[in-house]
């Protein structure tokens, strides 16, 4: 049986589970990025539903500017 890859809809599907707060570790494929913002192993971070995201990246889309980070932390 092949395996059929999903698509980039199915992946932005409803995650179960989401949004949770986890501790940062160094071993998350995000420390790098999250370091480099300032957060430090340890501290707490919010992985957030990808439909989320979208829908507050086009909401700046339409206001034809750039999102600062820091509305996804609010």
């Amino acid at each position: 049986m092949t395996y059929k890859k999903k698509t980039w809809r199915q992946k932005l599907g409803d995650k179960k589970g989401l949004p949770k707060v986890m501790e940062l570790e160094e071993r998350f494929p995000c420390y790098n990025a999250v370091h480099k913002r300032g957060a430090e192993a340890g501290d707490p971070v919010v992985l957030v539903n990808p439909s989320e995201v979208l829908e507050v990246m086009k909401e700046g889309s339409r206001r034809a500017g750039l999102s600062p980070l820091s509305k996804f932390a609010k």
